[in-house]
């Protein structure tokens, strides 16, 4: 399952997803992409963690509409627009 909690942290997930070259800081565990899944880190899953990513856009965009039905989740103070997940996406590598 891939999810975001808001519209930064889906922004923060798809560039880190599409770097070709990701650098970090030796001995820090600290960095919210040290705390990513390795599924996710791998090359092999960037189409689809993209292609869930896209989904999880336009449930994010649809969410923020006037109007629009609330989608499950926990509401942000920030932005309004709540969680979102894509249960398209398995906890763990592709096979």
């Amino acid at each position: 399952m891939l999810w975001a909690y808001d519209a930064e942290h889906l922004d923060f997930l798809e560039r880190y997803v599409r770097a070709s070259i990701r650098e970090r800081e030796p001995n820090r565990n600290g960095s919210l992409a040290s705390r990513l899944p390795a599924w996710l880190k791998y090359a092999k899953s960037r189409d689809q963690v993209l292609a869930c990513c896209a989904t999880l856009r336009a449930r994010l965009e649809q969410a923020a509409t006037p109007g629009a039905a609330r989608r499950g989740g926990r509401g942000s103070a920030r932005d309004g627009a709540g969680a979102v997940a894509d249960e398209d996406v398995v906890d763990g590598p592709p096979a």
